[in-house]
């Protein structure tokens, strides 16, 4: 873990399941000393890790020879997590909005043969 200067905290990892452990912590630890809530510091924990699993899975194909980097950024009034990664990039824009009438219909089907 590097302090860059009093409010910019950064740790660097491999793209492994197994340093996840690293990030969670690293997450707690930064949010607490800037004197986060706990509440607060339990759902940034959450979509961190969310995040990096999704980096590894997709952008490193869980190669664990990648490098995240997890920048924590606070100042008076807010903080702000960014993670880095090398991977393959991904384009929102090429994804196909789900047919949501066609999910619920189907989930509400499956609901019923389940009684």
């Amino acid at each position: 873990m590097n302090n860059n200067n009093s409010n910019n905290l950064e740790l660097r990892v491999k793209s492994s399941t197994e340093n996840l452990s690293l990030i969670r912590e690293f997450v707690s630890t930064s949010a607490l000393s800037f004197l986060i809530r706990k509440e607060v510091i339990d759902k940034l924990i959450l979509a961190v890790d969310e995040a990096a699993s999704n980096i590894i899975r997709h952008a490193y194909k869980n190669s664990p020879e990648g490098v995240i980097i997890v920048t924590f950024i606070c100042d008076d009034t807010e903080c702000t997590i960014i993670l880095t990664d090398y991977g393959a990039g991904f384009n929102p824009t090429q994804v196909k909005s789900p047919d949501m009438v066609s999910y619920l219909k189907e989930k509400k089907e499956a609901d019923w043969e389940s009684i």
